[in-house]
């Protein structure tokens, strides 16, 4: 998330579709823009119409998207009071891993609207950890352990910060030197770790993201390891983890991810028996919906902390977790201890002494301050607006995604016991709703006006999540979007050991006969439902612990 895949809609004058309805003005004008969605994308709901061909902002535009910006920036609580106890921290940075595995721009969608430059989406197989596997070991194989391909490759942490007594735990994603030095570099001083070994280099954003990529990374080992306990055939390890762990992930995403982020009703309508989904994909099942991408899913800047304790009692602050990168900090790579994750302070696992977790910050229309650093978020136009919440709503004017208004008329239409839910179904709450937070936030009346009648959508996301549900999880339209697009996802494209209809026990039992080990092998995974599950699953995998941090 941080800023690897960007992007969502802005209205004003003008109408789509015929319908009379304020469009984004980003998108009222035709631009002769042809082979519009790029490849790789499409729009929400086919049955819709689709929105003109997106048209580069004008300044007048930009400016009240940085007066947005701004206010979006300017209140953030940094007390508990914004704290969201329901959802750890540990989730935010899933979500962004989840990002990651679901689209990989070209070309940030914000660059668009600055460069006129073309993009498309690289990833290929969705929801099936492309981000941590890539091709697998033929096409990736730096990833990969060299002694044995089937396991993903973890480096140990600095040497100066690990435990003596316990060796240096393998506790980092791999990194490569450089080579040749660096102009100046002294003779005998380490050469820096400049370049992340990742088959997306987006893991490394920030330190917590490729904790997150190693906690995975170490959860594949574990079952690598479970397999050649078993003596499994050899040519088989690989795939059978690869898929086991992708059918794990997946059910994490289900029953814990989408349980907590989503509206209760909303999560309970799409994960019930026999389920239909709006948004079928259409005749391009392969591709993204932006409103999903560039829309609802960025509410997860929304969570990000200004501060964590990442494995002790005291707070870290965010800088120094942006900072924590082969790009960002070279020199100090392999990664320190101090930034080394202990997972129960990030997911709730119970049990004798462990911390309670760090908390997510609440689903409002409000980002926090960290977001705003220049060294790592600078500005990218003449509005001289720098944070990730500019480049955010930029994106998505870039994007051309289908207006608030549109969307609530469709789902009104098609899913009325859902509309029913939220009181912003009703476009005169919603407006009311808009003027009171956009006049409250300082937003001048001739940025707000625009802005009230047709909401950017990643925004509009965050304030109806506040409105209907304090904050704690997204409102109606928000889980809508997020569900239909993964959940739908999931159900479209069943991976292999699924396509029989079977449950995850049954699942695992056919993985099982095909690595020709016993169905009890694998048969510990089912139990695993959550993250907290995953993490100590995970701990066993060779090399992790014991270890100071400890893993658990």
């Amino acid at each position: 998330m941080m800023d690897g895949v960007q992007g969502a809609g802005m209205a004003g004058a003008g109408s789509v579709g015929g319908t009379g309805t304020p469009a984004c003005p980003m998108t009222t004008t035709p631009s002769g823009r042809s082979g519009w969605p790029p490849p790789g994308y499409r729009h929400l709901f086919p049955a819709m119409p689709p929105p003109l061909p997106p048209a580069p902002p004008d300044m007048a535009l930009r400016q009240s998207l940085a007066a947005l910006a701004r206010a979006m920036q300017a209140s953030a609580p940094l007390d508990q009071r914004g704290d969201n106890p329901g959802i750890p921290a540990g989730y935010t940075y899933l979500m962004q891993f989840v990002a990651h595995d679901i689209v990989r721009t070209a070309v940030a969608f914000w660059q668009l609207g600055i460069s006129g430059r073309e993009t498309r989406d690289l990833r290929g197989g969705r929801l099936r950890l492309e981000t941590l596997y890539g091709g697998g070991p033929a096409a990736c194989p730096y990833a990969y352990m060299t002694e044995v391909r089937s396991r993903l490759r973890i480096m140990p942490l600095a040497r100066h910060d690990a435990d003596d007594s316990s060796g240096s735990p393998l506790r980092d994603i791999p990194r490569a030197r450089l080579d040749p030095p660096p102009p100046g570099w002294q003779a005998g001083r380490r050469l820096p770790l400049d370049e992340a070994l990742l088959p997306d280099p987006r893991n490394d954003d920030n330190s917590n993201v490729s904790q997150t990529t190693v906690l995975f990374a170490a959860f594949h080992n574990a079952v690598v390891d479970c397999l050649t306990r078993a003596d499994a055939m050899p040519g088989m390890r690989f795939a059978v983890a690869r898929e086991a762990v992708t059918l794990v992930y997946r059910r994490i995403l289900r029953e814990d991810l989408l349980r907590r982020l989503l509206h209760p009703q909303v999560y309970a309508h799409y994960t019930a028996y026999g389920a239909e989904f709006l948004d079928d994909g259409g005749a391009a099942t392969d591709r993204m919906a932006l409103e999903f991408c560039f829309g609802a899913f960025r509410c997860g800047h929304a969570m990000v902390r200004e501060s964590y304790r990442i494995n002790g009692d005291d707070e870290r602050e965010l800088a120094g977790i942006l900072r924590a990168t082969s790009g960002g900090g070279a020199g100090a790579m392999p990664l320190s201890r101090i930034w080394t994750i202990r997972w129960s302070h990030f997911f709730d696992i119970q049990g004798p002494g462990l911390p309670r977790p760090n908390a997510s910050r609440r689903l409002r229309p409000q980002h926090s301050p960290g977001l705003l650093d220049t060294r790592f978020f600078d500005a990218i136009d003449d509005t001289f607006r720098a944070g990730l919440a500019y480049r955010d709503l930029l994106g998505a004017g870039v994007a051309g995604l289908h207006p608030v208004a549109e969307l609530w008329n469709y789902l009104r239409a098609e899913r009325p016991a859902l509309a029913a839910l939220s009181e912003m179904s009703d476009p005169a709450v919603r407006r009311a709703a808009l003027d009171q937070w956009l006049a409250g936030a300082g937003v001048g009346a001739a940025h707000a006006a625009p802005l009230a009648a047709a909401p950017p959508l990643p925004f509009y996301v965050l304030l109806e999540a506040e409105q209907e549900c304090s904050g704690l999880t997204l409102g109606v339209l928000g889980s809508v979007i997020v569900a239909e697009t993964m959940l739908g996802l999931m159900a479209r494209d069943p991976l292999p050991c699924e396509a029989g209809g079977g449950d995850v026990p049954a699942a695992l039992a056919q993985l099982a006969a095909a690595a020709g080990v016993a169905p009890a092998v694998l048969a510990p995974l089912a139990g695993i439902t959550d993250m907290p599950g995953m993490v100590r699953f995970a701990a066993g995998a060779p090399g992790i612990g014991p270890g100071n941090p400890a893993f658990v």
